[in-house]
């Protein structure tokens, strides 16, 4: 054996050996490590983390996570309900791509997490981004063409045009191979009582934010329903996506339907809406091109059975019901700030309804024509009744 030979034999014994020891205290203790760091962290954050085990694995680059728990910190010292639990999670990182300036995630798995969104009747605000008129404004003109051939709502008839001098930010250059995460997100407004949980699943395929506009497409969809009942809020949404190379203008499609939908499940959300129905489907379509939403190809189709009006407040319209009503929902101007005319296509809608509304009102129908005989005698002087009685 050469000379050469035993020094390269003794190199990458070496080498081996050296990740043989990493891989050790990484598997075994990185665990402790970083728990004496928790301390540290819940006392600059408010926020205290628990794990049950870290660890990495050499040279493939697997991060695995099991049983993680996060707490919002209270000022008693005490910890309020879960904001995020996870029983497992793995995720590879191509450590081969970061000398390249890459964060390569070839591969994410995450199971068992429920993720606990906590709001209040100011937060409900922020399903309305803008703080302005969701419908069309006065001085809204006829859509433009882009170079595509598609028709979009341009920037100046938004409102949202961009300064001319504005700097585009750009985004570190990521890409995520696979992501399979399985997931329970639940809303709670104590203002209100109102829960809500859904368990998803959530997939995704080669996300990222560079590359070739129109051959580097990635994809996702979204899968669901009510957490412990399977055939309540049906949740099946897929799209597709270019890379996200410029923050705020995304280029995308989501197709899909949130289906049997039954107020019965959210009691304390209908009865605070004043509102009840056996089913509402929604059809959801719509079609971003950096950043602008397209003109004519996004709306969301609504579709309800026998609703009905039951709040206090309603006043007359207590009682009102339509058997079934359908309304499409556009939805124009930009991810940052989009307009949603939802209130315009329900009045609208309701407007062309108003009669079948009128006639569902359980009134007593008998003494309705009595009134109304009497109201006619008043106004005859008696003479109905003397005609009748020829």
């Amino acid at each position: 054996m050469t000379r050469a030979k035993k020094t390269l034999i003794v190199i990458v014994s070496v080498i081996v050996a050296l990740i043989a020891v990493i891989n050790l205290i990484l598997f075994n203790g990185l665990t402790s490590i970083i728990k004496k760091r928790l301390p540290e962290v819940t006392k600059a954050s408010g926020i205290n983390v628990d794990f049950s085990r870290l660890s990495v694995s050499l040279p493939s680059g697997t991060v695995r996570l099991s049983d993680l728990i996060v707490n919002k910190h209270a000022d008693t010292g005490t910890n309020t309900a879960h904001l995020l639990s996870m029983g497992k999670a793995s995720i590879n990182i191509g450590l081969l791509s970061l000398p390249r300036g890459v964060i390569k995630l070839s591969s994410i798995d995450i199971k068992d997490t429920r993720l606990t969104l906590a709001g209040s009747n100011q937060g409900l605000s922020l399903m309305t981004p803008g703080g302005r008129s969701t419908g069309p404004q006065q001085g809204d003109t006829t859509p433009e063409s882009t170079e595509t051939g598609k028709t979009n709502r341009p920037p100046e008839d938004t409102g949202y045009s961009t300064p001319a001098h504005t700097t585009l930010q750009t985004v570190p250059k990521a890409i995520i191979g696979t992501a399979r995460i399985n997931t329970v997100v639940e809303y709670i407004n104590p203002t209100n009582n109102v829960k809500l949980a859904l368990d998803l699943k959530i997939r995704a395929d080669n996300l990222r934010t560079f590359g070739n506009q129109e051959k580097d497409l990635g994809s996702f969809s979204v899968k669901g329903n009510l957490e412990g009942k399977p055939n309540s809020m049906m949740i099946d949404i897929k799209g597709s996506t270019t890379p996200f190379s410029i923050p705020g203008k995304p280029s995308f499609e989501v197709n899909g339907a949130i289906t049997n939908i039954c107020t019965r499940d959210f009691k304390e959300l209908a009865d605070s809406m004043g509102i009840e129905a056996d089913c509402i489907d929604f059809n959801i379509r719509i079609k971003c091109d950096k950043g602008v939403f397209t003109w004519g190809a996004c709306n969301i189709g609504t579709k309800i059975t026998n609703l009905k009006i039951t709040g206090k407040s309603a006043g007359r319209a207590r009682g009102m019901s339509i058997a079934n009503l359908s309304v499409s929902v556009p939805l124009r101007g930009t991810v940052e700030k989009p307009e949603f005319d939802l209130i315009g296509a329900l009045i609208n809608t309701f407007a062309g309804n108003i009669d079948t509304m009128i006639r569902s009102i359980n009134v007593d129908q008998k003494n309705v024509d009595k009134k109304v005989d009497k109201f006619l005698d008043g106004i005859l002087g008696g003479k109905k009744k003397k005609s009748n009685s020829k």
